[in-house]
């Protein structure tokens, strides 16, 4: 099972925003990745709390396809970076998800699980990473975040008479188990399990825990980062001072005004 650390390594060592929305997006909403990939643009909704993707017959494939809504909250910012640079953004038709090639043909499965492999390669992580070990990663957290039984089962779109399902993905360590009863009784651990979400004070996008910057709006969220900003910022006319006394700082200075 992948942690909550490996999967901040993994969105860190993608390159390109469509990777970042698409592994955020399937360990935040738990979706199928057959189901994710069948997805057009106008399948998702935005809201003043996330958004809401939803899988029906709008789908580009009815197979495995649940209808109904399925919420997004902290992957709401990834998923809209994404679709605002999609080369098909304007086409409420289109893919959700293409190749980044000038094909921009719909997103495999065999592609995804290859770029997925890719990354975690990238991010030094042992385990082996594909598109359902975030889909159990995401179940397994709802369980310890103690979501009841209802409120998982429609996340996870399965039946509401299903208990099979809890017996497989219910599988996680006994200090994992032990944490949540130290939680229960008030007391601290070191490995803190629950998460509550808070929202940019600014455009109120939802924000993933430890993030130093708004994905929507880019607000700087923690005073550390400002202080480090602030020091930039004070020492601009004197950086810029001594860019332009090297030529090669003037002409890179010259080559900018000329492309205005």
């Amino acid at each position: 099972l992948l942690t909550r650390e490996e999967l901040d390594r993994l969105l860190a060592s993608c390159r390109h925003p469509r990777d970042v929305a698409l592994i955020a997006v399937l360990a935040d909403s738990g979706m199928r990745i057959g189901a994710l990939l069948s997805c057009r643009i106008k399948n998702v909704v935005f809201n003043q709390y996330g958004a809401i993707i939803y899988i029906s017959s709008t789908s580009r494939s009815k197979k495995n396809a649940e209808a109904k809504g399925i919420p997004l909250t902290w992957s709401t910012g990834k998923l809209n970076q994404w679709l605002a640079v999609h080369p098909l953004k304007d086409e409420p038709e289109a893919a959700m998800w293409v190749t980044r090639n000038k094909n921009m043909e719909p997103l495999s499965y065999k592609s995804a699980r290859i770029a997925i492999k890719k990354i975690g390669e990238k991010a030094g992580i042992k385990k082996r990473v594909n598109p359902h070990s975030f889909r159990h990663l995401a179940i397994t957290h709802w369980i310890l975040d103690g979501y009841n039984e209802q409120e998982i089962k429609h996340r996870a779109a399965w039946s509401r008479g299903s208990t099979q399902m809890f017996k497989v993905y219910g599988n996680y360590t006994d200090k994992e188990i032990n944490d949540r009863i130290y939680e229960k009784c008030g007391l601290k651990t070191e490995d803190r399990r629950h998460v509550t979400l808070k929202k940019c004070p600014r455009c109120s996008n939802v924000l993933k825990p430890n993030d130093r910057f708004c994905s929507q709006c880019s607000l700087v969220l923690d005073h550390k980062t400002k202080d480090e900003i602030g020091k930039y910022e004070d020492n601009l006319p004197e950086i810029l001072r001594l860019v332009m006394q090297s030529e090669k700082g003037r002409e890179m200075l010259d080559a900018m005004n000329s492309k205005e």
